[in-house]
Order: structure tokens, then C-alpha cells, then sequence
């Protein structure tokens, strides 16, 4: 159900050159991304200008925007970008960005699975490669329960690697570019939770 729509982090990593694999790698199970500079806030969800990964790379936060179901608040996402700035409608497969997103009620574990397998198989991208539901059932072993207030954080590295974060602690990885690419898409891809809701975040709006 899009109501059990799971809330994460995404940081999507381009533009690293092969050598630097290895290090990312080891930076995807540390629990460093920081929050940096003033805030703006959205209701009771305070939101930095920026937010600093694991070896120093910033970046500024694009648009927000709080998703509801039957007038349900479930969570807020914000949208992070290497490229910065709320003026233009974001191109986020050009460089780095990361979706953070905040909690306003309790699911369970099967709430992630069952929301991620609907939205996933909207995607014929991930119906057509029958490894992508390998990689899922994977990366769903990973996902435990989560109370109002809690974040998700999700890094994806060059080499392909999508590492999970509950509240900043490492949960687990998985090795496989394409279905970050997917995963991430649920949100501000092709095949999004809600059209609406993706353009808003593309689009560098705050509601």
C-alpha cells in the first residue's frame, strides 16, 4: 500500500573514479553523515542547509515535502543535492543526492516489504531482470520496524554498493547499482509513489 511507502535516506554517489571503490566502501559502515548549517523547518521536522557524508563532501538541500494517505501524515522527505540550490528543476542522476526521510508514525517490517514489492513492480526496469528480486529479498532482510520520529539513511556508492542506516547505525548492503537507481526512484524516478509528490521534489518546492 502506498500508505506503508518506506522512508529512507538515499545518497545516490556519481563521478568517483574506480580507485576510490575500496574507501567508499568502508565509509558505507560508518554512521557519519551530519547535519551542518541553519535550519528550515516544516512543522515539527527541522531540516539542515546541508548535510556532510563520510570524507567531507557536502550537500544542500534541494525541496521537501510531507507525504500523507487519507489525510495520514506518514512521513517527510527532503531531498539533498551535490549541485545545490532550489531554482531549477533538479536533473538527479548529475552527481550526488540523498533523500531523507522522517517518520510520523509506527510500521512494521512487513509494511516496508509488501509497499516496496508494489512499487518496485510498477517498474518494468525491475520486472524484466529477474536478479533484481534476488537483490530485493536481500535487501529486505535488513529492514526492521520503526517508531514515529525514526529516519532511514541509504547510501549508494560508485561501485554499486546500497548500504542501509536505521538512525544512523549500519544495518546492511547490498552490492548492485541498477537496483539503487530503482530503489531511489520510487521517490523522484519514473515510476514514483505519486507523480505529484515526485515533481514537487524536482521541482525544488517546500510543503
Amino acid at each position: 500500500m502506498l500508505f506503508r511507502t518506506l522512508a529512507l535516506v538515499i545518497v545516490l554517489s556519481s563521478g568517483m573514479g574506480v580507485s576510490e571503490a575500496s574507501s567508499q566502501d568502508q565509509l558505507s559502515k560508518s554512521n557519519v553523515i551530519t547535519q551542518v548549517g541553519q535550519e528550515r523547518c516544516l512543522k515539527e521536522v527541522c531540516l539542515s542547509e546541508e548535510i556532510e557524508l563520510p570524507g567531507g563532501k557536502k550537500l544542500s538541500l534541494h525541496s521537501a515535502q510531507r507525504y500523507r494517505f487519507w489525510g495520514f501524515s506518514v512521513y517527510t522527505v527532503a531531498v539533498y543535492h551535490s549541485e545545490g540550490g532550489t531554482n531549477r528543476e533538479l536533473k538527479w542522476r548529475d552527481g550526488d543526492v540523498a533523500l531523507l526521510l522522517t517518520y510520523h508514525r509506527a510500521l512494521a517490517r512487513n509494511d516496508f516489504v509488501e509497499s516496496g514489492t508494489t512499487l518496485l513492480k510498477k517498474n518494468p526496469a525491475f520486472t524484466r531482470d529477474k536478479g533484481m528480486e534476488k537483490v530485493f529479498r536481500e535487501f529486505n532482510t535488513f529492514i526492521t520496524p520503526v517508531e514515529e520520529g525514526d529516519t532511514y539513511l541509504l547510501l549508494s556508492e560508485r561501485n554499486g554498493g546500497l548500504a542501509l542506516f536505521r538512525n544512523g547505525a549500519f544495518a546492511g548492503s547490498v552490492s548492485d547499482r541498477e537496483f539503487a537507481t530503482l530503489y531511489l526512484g520510487m521517490w523522484i524516478g519514473e515510476y514514483p509513489v505519486r507523480e505529484s509528490h515526485r515533481d514537487s521534489l524536482l521541482h525544488g518546492e517546500f510543503g
